[in-house]
């Protein structure tokens, strides 16, 4: 029996010493391996960002994430396995165990926390910004115009359903109309797919419910009742039609200028399909096959923190790997319509609108 307890303990410690030695020689690695030294094609391959915007971040978020102890992880190593995982799809124990960056999981645990938190607190304010003057309007709607075909218009509106794990409070909240729990979000961009606004919901609210308790509408609004000019967003038919808010007739008869109408809004606002793409294409762990491994505060943190890193990639006109994905994926019922008078001033703006620019 002693003999037993004494192989119990021998073999206990030769497990503390294996762990001490994995941990020593993590250690190591990452302190003596430096991604920043590979070329730029294999940095931008692994980490899908390139080496500009990793330093960019390393020294944006150094006030956050600098290391108070000795034994702490270095500003570059945080920021690199948090862009990691983003990019390889979101799980963490390979992050760690990955080329560059051997840290042990409840470590790459603990940096996506930081990391994503720091993006969207310090970041996120600074770069997805709705623009709000007449100005800025304008550019947006010259750039909009060659394919929509009538001026005015500064955003492309719509949703996705970025996939969760199962909640462990609120589940039914989450669980959308596919039957998979999710956070719908909705995005708002510009002609070049850059995010103008971001909103993070529970998977089972409806788009409108976003749009009306979000900041944009109350924008548009007032643009509209100062007489700012005409300016609008385009949505689809998950939407309802607003004087500032323009969405498609997809029972238009062919041929028909409410038909011509309705193909251009289309064209115009697959914009913001083509940001979804891009989206999951950059960053893998949005896509739904994997599902985001976190509960849902984390969970929004990530998603907002990947359209933010999005953004900088666009302001820098780095073009993003798109992910192909069906137009109709994300389709939602048609809106009901409200007959109010805000509705009959749309429907006057929409039907001017058609007979201006569509009627021949």
């Amino acid at each position: 029996m002693a003999r037993q307890l004494r192989q119990l303990q021998l073999a206990a410690v030769e497990e503390i010493f294996r762990r001490q030695e994995s941990t020593m020689n993590r250690r190591r690695l990452r302190d003596t391996a430096n991604p920043f030294e590979v070329d730029d094609e294999e940095f931008s391959n692994y980490f899908h960002v390139p080496k500009a915007m990793a330093m960019y971040l390393c020294e944006a978020l150094e006030p956050v994430l600098l290391r108070t102890q000795r034994r702490g992880l270095a500003v570059h190593v945080q920021v690199l396995v948090t862009l990691r995982f983003m990019a390889g799809g979101g799980y963490q124990r390979g992050v760690g165990r990955a080329r560059y960056l051997a840290i042990s999981q409840p470590s790459v645990s603990i940096c996506i926390k930081k990391v994503t938190n720091a993006i969207v607190d310090r970041l996120l304010p600074e770069w997805i910004v709705f623009p709000k003057t007449r100005r800025k309007w304008t550019e947006i709607g010259e750039r909009f115009q060659p394919i929509v075909k009538f001026p005015g218009v500064v955003g492309a509106i719509g949703c996705a359903h970025m996939a969760i794990v199962t909640p462990l409070v609120d589940e039914d909240a989450y669980k959308n109309h596919k039957g998979f729990h999710s956070f719908n979000v909705q995005m708002i961009c510009d002609d070049q797919m850059r995010i103008l606004n971001i909103s993070v919901f529970p998977g089972s609210v409806d788009d409108q419910f976003i749009w009306t308790n979000g900041s944009v509408k109350k924008i548009m609004k007032e643009a509209h009742d100062k007489k700012m000019g005409s300016f609008y967003i385009i949505g689809d038919t998950s939407y309802e039609l607003e004087p500032w808010l323009l969405t498609p007739l997809p029972h238009a008869s062919e041929g028909t200028a409410e038909y011509r109408y309705t193909q251009a809004l289309f064209r115009a606002r697959s914009v913001v399909d083509r940001l979804y793409g891009a989206l999951r294409g950059q960053w893998k762990c949005l896509i739904q096959e994997s599902a985001l491994q976190y509960q849902p505060k984390q969970a929004s943190t990530i998603i907002s923190a990947c359209a933010v890193l999005h953004n900088i990639l666009a302001y820098q006109r780095i073009p993003p790997s798109e992910e192909n994905v069906n137009e109709n994926e994300d389709a939602h019922p048609e809106c009901e319509e409200n007959s109010d008078d805000m509705l009959q001033e749309a429907k006057r703006i929409q039907g001017n609108i058609i007979q201006q620019y569509f009627s021949q």
